[in-house]
């Protein structure tokens, strides 16, 4: 009753978890500020983490499951997430790798436009390495 209804109410973007588009989106934007040998870096250590050293954290935990009725329920969740990891992980050694190139030879960064496209090309061939 103090002024209109929406100067009272407060609108919040419903925040969702990290995706995989997110996650190559902000591996580019880091990559593209960054020196050559850090772009890199920021391609690699991603691979390792998720196509590697988580994957195998979860087939350890489901081997740690041996008799359990519900193994092969957790096998089929888990090798989608197992999937999923793998796929973001192969996009960020892509899009790492990329930036590593451009930025030894060209230093100059990209603009944001550039940056959606960059991402988008990555994620399809890190479902096609997949």
């Amino acid at each position: 009753m103090w002024g209109p209804p929406d100067m009272a109410r407060r609108r919040y973007r419903r925040r969702h978890p990290a995706s995989g588009a997110a996650i190559v989106g902000d591996i580019v934007s880091a990559a593209n500020r960054a020196p050559w040998w850090s772009a890199l870096l920021l391609g690699i250590v991603p691979w390792l983490i998720l196509a590697f050293a988580l994957p195998a954290w979860i087939e350890h935990q489901l081997t740690a499951l041996d008799g359990s009725m519900f193994r092969q329920m957790l096998d089929q969740v888990f090798a989608r997430r197992i999937h999923w990891l793998t796929w973001t992980g192969n996009a960020c050694l892509i899009a790492g790798a990329f930036f590593a190139i451009k930025n030894y030879v060209w230093q100059r960064p990209i603009n944001r436009d550039e940056h959606g496209l960059v991402a988008l090309i990555a994620r399809f061939l890190g479902r096609s390495i997949d």
